[in-house]
């Protein structure tokens, strides 16, 4: 893939398919929360 191993996200539904189907883990976090884990890593 892009070399992406991990995603921030809000989605539920991304949690749970992320892992599942494309093997890559998530931080859960709430829009600003994402944007700074984004930005600032």
């Amino acid at each position: 893939m892009l070399g992406v191993n991990t995603v921030a996200t809000e989605s539920v539904k991304q949690m749970y398919y992320l892992p599942k189907m494309v093997g890559i883990n998530y931080i859960s976090c709430n829009g600003i929360e994402c944007l700074d884990l984004a930005f600032d890593g």
